[in-house]
């Protein structure tokens, strides 16, 4: 392959992969919109969605990652194609499946009240099953691609990290008041057959170094650094990263308007130095960092912002005459106050998965670390 045709091909890997993010980002949220419209406004239907999500997904890149070991694969990029296709597809279905599932769950609770929550809780996996585990499953494929093309692993985290926060970010303030619900999926899912079509036509193979799978390429993991050690650490950043985030959510809600647009302004908040600092984790590890000082500084980070983010409604009121300018403060406002913990913290996973890139371990230390989400956004 000559250098112009693998820079294209790492461009293109770049350009589906953040892709990919921004698609994820719109699907996650109109599960949550669907879901409401179907079983009703509720604290247990909103947590069931998100359960179901984050354990498709977690399912998702254990099984993959599983598969790639087990294998020599010479076109990740085709599966990856397939991946997205997959999750395009879901959600076309999507409306359809959440109708027939709200038909279901009035006739069974007209039969039995006691029985629609178990209902709703296997209809909610059975619609979002599919789809989340196809988007977990694309972690481990995305590295294994990029590793044929020399990308880094954190680098393409975090570019699909800087796709979910554009992902929101579009959603809120031009998709859904622009087109609506209906149409916003369409939007969607033809991002995600537009992946697919670039990843069946994109001629990428596999290179030696990335083939077989168990290869690990690479300076590997700095001394200590054991692969369970990793997971605790992914495990216990994402539960500090998404209980924080729970808790410091219910600050602003009541210091900025309840609104869609505050709420995808207070997401993109924390995905911006999530993907910022992914971005910074090879930077760091060329000039010698330890992830044990980063994550220090994410302690007395987390320490100094707490007190301004519980009096964020001292810093909030505003008078501009402009609803845009005052979105624009509260971005600033959230950005200057959770930014700097949200950046440390975001070096773990990503350092880890540079550490441990083979298909396996990538799919092992991202399921842990959604796991650990789960865990402390529910306790929190």
């Amino acid at each position: 392959m000559t250098g112009t045709g693998s820079t294209r091909s790492r461009v293109a890997i770049l350009l589906m992969v953040t892709s990919g993010g921004v698609a994820a980002l719109s699907w996650e949220t109109l599960w949550q919109l669907h879901s409401a419209l179907a079983l009703g406004v509720s604290a247990f239907g909103t947590a069931v969605t998100l359960a179901g999500a984050m354990a498709g997904m977690t399912l998702g890149a254990l099984a993959m990652g599983r598969w790639l070991e087990a294998r020599e694969v010479a076109h990740p990029l085709r599966i990856y194609g397939l991946l997205e296709l997959v999750i395009g597809i879901c959600g076309l279905l999507l409306a359809a499946a959440f109708r027939l599932l709200e038909d279901l769950d009035s006739w069974v609770y007209g039969l039995s009240p006691a029985l629609a929550p178990y209902l709703q809780v296997a209809g909610i996996l059975i619609v979002l099953g599919p789809p989340s585990a196809a988007m977990g499953a694309t972690i481990p494929v995305f590295t294994l691609a990029g590793r044929a093309q020399g990308l880094s692993v954190a680098v393409l985290y975090a570019c699909n990290t800087a796709g979910a926060a554009l992902g929101v970010l579009a959603f809120a303030f031009f998709l859904l008041p622009h087109f609506g619900m209906s149409a916003t999926g369409r939007i969607a899912a033809a991002i995600n057959l537009g992946v697919f079509a670039l990843a069946m036509t994109l001629r990428v193979a596999a290179s030696p170094r990335s083939s077989p799978a168990r290869a690990r390429p690479g300076p590997g993991p700095e001394p200590g650094l054991t692969l369970l050690r990793a997971g605790l650490l992914v495990f216990g950043s994402g539960f500090v990263t998404f209980g924080l985030e729970v808790a410091w959510f219910r600050s602003f809600r009541s210091a900025f308007a309840s609104t869609t647009e505050s709420f995808a302004i207070m997401l993109a908040s924390v995905l911006v130095p999530l993907a910022l600092a992914a971005r910074l984790v090879p930077w760091l590890r060329a000039r010698g960092w330890e992830m044990g000082g980063v994550v220090a500084l994410a302690g007395v980070a987390i320490l100094l912002s707490t007190p301004l983010v519980e009096r964020m409604d001292l810093f909030a009121a505003g008078s501009e005459r402009s609803y845009l300018l005052a979105l624009l403060r509260w971005m600033a406002l959230a950005l200057s106050s959770i930014g700097p913990a949200m950046l440390c913290l975001g070096v773990v996973l990503p350092w880890c998965l540079e550490a441990f890139p083979r298909p396996a371990e990538v799919g092992r230390l991202y399921a842990l670390n959604t796991l650990g989400a789960v865990v402390g956004s529910l306790l929190a």
